[in-house]
């Protein structure tokens, strides 16, 4: 697949009863009060060697530790970083309500390895009390490169839960809890049929997306720390663990061969590049992302706010005043128009914007100028409320709170139903194919 196509899916519509609503969220702000409890392992000072965690890499302003498995299915890691921003610029970036915005998002964090994504369901919407409060559904389809192996789809069908708390040592805090869904389509007449368990999405075909479930047996739940510092920065803590082979036994024997296969390669390393490192492919919508996170307001602003209708041609770089000639050659800028440099240039991934080019394909890399960057920087640090966002992003649908208008498709579009979490053995919640 060209790393350039985003598919147009027929998406269904979640739906979930109120019983389910309520053991989802009770359950994903019982992992949000443990996260702000601040017990072992989730700061540097409790992430040591005596506790099992060890260190992984250390690059790019980010620190990656790995946890001592108590078994060969087991993988969990703990990031620490800084980000040059705000929290509530964060917050404004990374909020969506329909599935443009979502799609847009993901092309700035994913760059090419983006091969679809939607918002499936808005339960909780952004206030302004907490411009951070999110509670949905989402889905994402990554083409990663796997050791070994030629680059495969990893899909993603989860559940987000995010908002702003005070965690117990009185910090200002947002959370962003994360956790596979089990869902199972209800025109499905034969419930043999369907297979659906706990875990990443895999295998499924984009002529007949969602026509049966696509969770074979991961289990993957990740849940990040946004905190400001005194010096106006951003500490970000990620902990992320997957469980291979969590969901379902029953299920996993009804696989048919080629899904089966697949599910067996739940534990395959991709690379990730900006760190150096191999991580498990079912952890690639936690982590590879991680190192492009503190760009990503200013970036987002840029792919979504308006182009300029024409050229303006000149000499020499806006930037660094330097002439053009063979050796520096001239661009664009996307935003201003202005003639620029290379070295002055910033290539962003946009999504359905389409431009003079003639071309089919729904991502596209467009060049921006370094100053251009910089002014976005300048205004999303300005935010305040809706301005934040709303002045540099091109609105995709409306916000009336329908489920209908975060995936922007046709009204006889299927319903799917998100299964309850049921209890385990330590009686901690978790996803089953269950109601």
């Amino acid at each position: 697949m060209s790393s350039n196509q985003v598919h147009h899916n027929s998406y269904p519509r979640i739906e979930f009863t109120q019983d389910v609503y309520e053991k989802h969220l009770g359950n994903m702000e019982r992992i949000a009060t443990l996260a702000l409890a601040g017990r072992s392992g989730w700061d540097k000072a409790t992430a040591t060697p005596a506790h099992g965690w060890s260190r992984l890499t250390d690059n790019a302003g980010w620190q990656v530790l790995s946890l001592q498995a108590p078994s060969p299915g087991v993988h969990e890691y703990l990031c620490f970083g800084t980000l040059r921003t705000s929290l509530v610029a964060l917050q404004h970036a990374f909020y969506v309500k329909n599935t443009y915005e979502f799609r847009a998002l993901s092309a700035v964090m994913y760059e090419d390895t983006i091969a679809d994504a939607a918002l499936l369901n808005i339960t909780h919407r952004q206030t302004a009390a907490d411009v951070g409060q999110f509670f949905g559904v989402k889905y994402l389809k990554l083409l990663v490169q796997v050791l070994n192996e030629e680059d495969q789809e990893q899909e993603y069908v989860y559940l987000e839960f995010s908002g702003t708390r005070v965690d117990a040592l009185g910090r200002r805090t947002w959370f962003v809890v994360t956790e596979p869904v089990a869902i199972k389509s209800a025109s499905d007449s034969d419930p043999s049929s369907s297979i659906s368990s706990s875990g990443n999405s895999r295998g499924s075909h984009a002529s007949e997306p969602f026509h049966k479930s696509i969770s074979f047996g991961e289990r993957c739940s990740c849940v990040k720390l946004y905190r400001e510092t005194y010096d106006g920065c951003v500490e970000v803590t990620v902990r992320t663990k997957l469980e291979a082979g969590g969901g379902n036994p029953e299920a996993s024997v009804k696989l048919h061969g080629s899904a089966a296969a697949l599910a067996r390669k739940a534990g395959q390393l991709v690379f990730w590049k900006s760190m150096g490192v191999f991580i498990p492919s079912g952890l690639a919508k936690d982590l590879l992302s991680l190192c492009r996170t503190g760009c990503v307001p200013e970036s987002v602003r840029l792919t979504t706010g308006s182009f300029a209708p024409s050229w303006e041609h000149g000499n020499k770089c806006k930037v660094c005043f330097k002439f053009f000639n063979l050796l520096r050659r001239k661009h664009h800028c996307r935003r201003c128009g202005s003639s620029m440099c290379s070295a002055c240039t910033v290539a962003l991934h946009c999504v359905d914007r389409p431009t003079k080019s003639r071309t089919s394909e729904a991502v596209a890399v467009e060049k921006f100028c370094k100053s251009c960057l910089v002014q976005a920087k300048i205004d999303t640090m300005r935010v305040d409320g809706d301005a934040g966002r709303g002045g540099g992003r091109r609105r995709g649908g409306s916000d009336d709170g329908t489920t209908h208008s975060v995936v922007m498709s046709d009204s006889n579009k299927r319903v799917a139903h998100l299964h309850s979490p049921t209890r385990n053995a330590n009686g901690d919640r978790t996803y089953s194919s269950t109601t």
